[in-house]
């Protein structure tokens, strides 16, 4: 298994439909898997795609495996001025139901409430970056460019 940089996120041996699939390094690989390949098969993603280079499932201590955000790379390599992108995911993956109970006020949907605070976050973090990446929100994710407007990641339910 592969180690990326931050936060103990492995390169899963087990790839859904020719994806490479990032985990947390103590999570439970054949579950994550059934998770992203349920994830693939509902937005058409594959390996066979152009765009579709990995899949990031950072869910950190929490076992849940519904209403996850997953961030999936369009490019080869993974930007290191990014990775705190990643960490914002897996901290809402995992702390994101105790966040939404605490603001139940605003009359937002859980999805909604997470989006609109991931986008936030990366948005702070792009303008760190030396304006080398952008980002923004669409109805139903997130996402971040590079300069010239190459999608980086998405990131959705």
């Amino acid at each position: 298994m592969e180690n990326q940089e931050n936060n103990n996120i492995i390169l899963s041996p087990i790839d859904p439909l020719g994806v490479r699939l990032f985990i947390n390094a103590h999570d439970d690989e054949i579950q994550s898997f059934n998770i992203a390949c349920s994830f693939c098969a509902q937005h058409g993603y594959s390996g066979w795609r152009e765009n579709t280079h990995g899949l990031y499932l950072l869910r950190g201590k929490s076992r849940k495996d519904v209403c996850l955000m997953m961030a999936l790379l369009e490019v080869p390599e993974f930007p290191k001025e990014l990775g705190r992108i990643l960490e914002r995911v897996q901290y809402y993956n995992e702390h994101g139901e105790q966040l939404f109970s605490a603001e139940k006020a605003r009359g937002e949907l859980y999805p909604d409430f997470m989006l609109r605070n991931v986008a936030a976050d990366c948005g702070q973090i792009c303008d760190t970056a030396d304006g080398w990446f952008i980002s923004g929100r669409g109805q139903s994710h997130v996402w971040v460019s590079d300069q010239v407007g190459k999608r980086v990641l998405m990131i959705h339910f």
